[in-house]
């Protein structure tokens, strides 16, 4: 699923990992914020958005669709950000 959403190109923030407005792909045409929204002196970002509970989701998802086995759950996590990945180039 693609969001109509302006991206951010990361420069120095400590959250542009967890953040999905960093971490999803670029497609066609993409608008991106012409200053990185991050505030150092403040220590936070005034656009963040978090992509931890879509990966979280979808881990589970992978995890249940594997019969629910023990010891895995970096793999699913893994896993699950490459699906997320791969459904947005669809």
């Amino acid at each position: 699923m693609a969001y109509d959403m302006t991206k951010c190109l990361g420069g120095d923030c400590p959250w542009r990992e967890k953040c999905y407005r960093f971490t999803s792909e670029t497609v066609g045409r993409q608008d991106f914020f012409a200053a990185i929204p991050y505030d150092e002196g403040k220590h936070r970002c005034t656009e963040f958005w978090d992509n931890t509970e879509q990966i979280k989701a979808k881990a589970y998802e992978i995890w249940l669709r594997e019969g629910r086995p023990k010891g895995l759950d970096v793999v699913h996590w893994e896993l699950a950000k490459i699906e997320i990945l791969e459904a947005l180039k669809k």
